[in-house]
């Protein structure tokens, strides 16, 4: 085994371990709210930690993991695709009437998480989430995406190429998740086996997002921004925008076909991008 599987084996044995610690509580209440904040941060932050110390441990720097910015123009786009790809599919789903918009919901859940009183217009409240809370959704994904894209990604880029590593990360932080979506009450309303295989597939896709972004930009916030973005727009703002049934679990959500699919039509367009291109993000 050569000195960077050796790597590998060590940053996926520190994440086992730190995630198992993070996610007991929560696995063994069947909710994750038994984390509490401190737990769930620390279970977001395991990859994170995982990938510090295998670097400081084997490289004594983590100065390779893409600290600088990049390209703004790519990090607009990257905020930008998680409300563009909501707008698309819970529109549809809100004009079908499959489901229906519910802004006075969402209004007044904003209100009262941001210790308001009365009620915040829609747009008051999608610019707070858009700024305040996209800042915290950053701090907060910041941990994992240190592992995924500052770490686990570029390695096996360069063993495997981009189309298997952005696939193969994809896989490893689906995957990486199921404790918490099996045994920790972390899932969507559907059936276990259909919310599993739609949050697989969108993660899968959103790893091959990412992971150009990371390779164009150079950048691990990249994923940070696209991540966060997701988190905010799908979790706190279209998700509560909607009123609860089959249809919303089913179709949209993170575990609804609507959203792996979406993300999907994204994913096959970078990868056929990729593959005319004779840029560097090929290799």
């Amino acid at each position: 085994m050569d000195r960077e599987a050796i790597k590998l084996l060590v940053f996926f044995i520190l994440l086992s371990v730190i995630s198992a610690v993070a996610q007991a509580p929560a696995i063994q209440a069947g909710s994750p709210d038994a984390a509490g904040p401190v737990g769930i941060f620390l279970i977001m932050w395991s990859p994170g930690l995982a990938a510090i110390a295998t670097a400081l441990v084997f490289d004594r720097s983590v100065r390779r993991m893409g600290w600088q910015w990049g390209s703004s123009r790519l990090q607009a786009i990257a905020y930008s695709l998680p409300p563009a790809s909501a707008i698309v599919v819970y529109g549809l789903v809100w004009s079908t009437g499959l489901a229906s918009l519910n802004t006075v919901g969402f209004d007044n859940m904003i209100a009262k998480e941001f210790g308001l009183d009365g009620t915040m217009s829609t747009i008051g409240a999608i610019a707070a989430l858009g700024t305040a809370g996209f800042l915290v959704n950053c701090l907060a994904v910041l941990g994992e995406e240190i592992g995924w894209r500052g770490y686990l990604f570029p390695k096996l880029n360069e063993r495997i190429g981009f189309t298997r590593a952005s696939l193969a990360t994809g896989a490893i932080w689906a995957v990486w998740h199921y404790p918490g979506i099996i045994w920790g009450g972390y899932q969507g309303d559907g059936p276990l086996l259909y919310s599993l295989a739609c949050f697989s597939i969108m993660l899968v896709s959103l790893s091959v997002v990412a992971g150009y972004l990371r390779v164009a930009t150079g950048s691990l916030w990249s994923g940070v921004v696209l991540h966060a973005s997701h988190n905010l727009y799908i979790q706190a703002v279209f998700d509560p925008m909607t009123t609860d049934g089959t249809a919303k679990s089913l179709l949209l959500t993170e575990w609804g076909v609507g959203t792996a699919i979406a993300y999907s039509v994204v994913a096959i367009v970078v990868l056929r991008h990729v593959a005319a291109s004779s840029r560097p993000v090929c290799q």
